[in-house]
This record gives C-alpha cells, sequence and structure tokens, in this order.
C-alpha cells in the first residue's frame, strides 16, 4: 500500500514568493502568517492554508488581507478562492488560481505603483486607479483584459515613452491586444 504523509503546521513570517519563484511577477514579494494542513501521497501534493496575516508589496507600495482567507494547492496549482486586500490607496478582490499559467481577477480600486508587474507596457505609476480586470498568461507573459476607471489625477509611464502621461480622469477598456479609450482627460 502507498505511503502517505499529512501534517499540520503554523507558520510566521513567510516568503511565498520565493516558494513560487517563477510562478509570480518578479517585482511582487509576498509574506504570511497561518496555519496549514499538508496532504502528500505519491503523485500527489495537497495543502489547505488558513491565512491569519498575508501581505504583498511591489517596491514601496504594501497592501494586507482585510480579514483571514483560505488557500489551496494541489498537483501544482494554486487557488486563491478570495483574498480581500487594503493599504496604501489600494482596495480590492482578488479571486482566481495560478500554477503554470494565471487565472485572475482583481477588482477595486489600486495604487497605480503596484502595477507594473501585472501589465508589461507600463513601467511606473502613481495615483488611484479603479476597475475590473482579469489576468491570464504566465507570471513572465501576463495578459490583461478589462476595464480601468480614474476618477483623480494619475500620473503614468509607458515602456518606450520617456515623459509621465498625467491623466485627470479616464475610462479605458483592455484588451489583450490593445487599450480602447472611451473617455480620457489629462
Amino acid at each position: 500500500e502507498p505511503i502517505s504523509v499529512a501534517a499540520d503546521f503554523t507558520f510566521e513570517g513567510l516568503e511565498l514568493h520565493r516558494l513560487f519563484a517563477g510562478r509570480l511577477p518578479p517585482d511582487l514579494a509576498v509574506t504570511a502568517a497561518g496555519a496549514a494542513t499538508l496532504r502528500w501521497s505519491p503523485g500527489a501534493t495537497r495543502a489547505d492554508v488558513r491565512f491569519r496575516e498575508l501581505g504583498a508589496a511591489v517596491g514601496v507600495h504594501a497592501v494586507e488581507l482585510v480579514a483571514p482567507a483560505r488557500v489551496s494547492l494541489r498537483d501544482g496549482r494554486v487557488d486563491l478562492g478570495i483574498l480581500d486586500l487594503a493599504g496604501d490607496g489600494t482596495r480590492v478582490t482578488l479571486r482566481g488560481s495560478f500554477g503554470d499559467d494565471l487565472d485572475l481577477t482583481l477588482r477595486g480600486t489600486v495604487e497605480a505603483g503596484v502595477l507594473p508587474p501585472f501589465l508589461p507596457l507600463l513601467a511606473q505609476g502613481r495615483g488611484p486607479i479603479g476597475g475590473a480586470l482579469v489576468v491570464r498568461g504566465t507570471a513572465d507573459a501576463p495578459r490583461a483584459r478589462g476595464n480601468l476607471i480614474i476618477n483623480e489625477p494619475v500620473e503614468l509611464r509607458f515602456r518606450n515613452l520617456r515623459r509621465d502621461i498625467q491623466i485627470r480622469s479616464a475610462d479605458l477598456r483592455l484588451s489583450e491586444d490593445d487599450v480602447e479609450i472611451v473617455a480620457l482627460a489629462g
């Protein structure tokens, strides 16, 4: 009969970006505290994790869990469940999963400075951006689609442009290949 193992453990200061190197954008740092149940049997790894604390940072911009969350790992694929995050001008709900590919949904308002690792065309940003995005692809080549709403001044620097773009308000529709400007004031 095959051997199987089950273990329960708690953790503090766990650096998840190191565990999932190559599966998360390289500029994203994620640390956590909580409890986990790990089950292993030949050919299958399964983990259920309850996060008491979860923090993520892109450069100087950081967010934390609003409430405890549950995440599961099944054979190399992470299911995020529902993560409600807030901090530094950000209040978002993140859902979905990732493994060899990304299948994530983000809704709410984010500080533009956290977006560059997820939107390859954006080099830098500052200011609040609202909307809903679906991110697919891989960590090295993410593809986003959805809408972005700007109701307060935002500064953006796109790759291959030398100057920042200042936007007072905007309604943008993103597809995996282009951006449609529905309304724009700068």
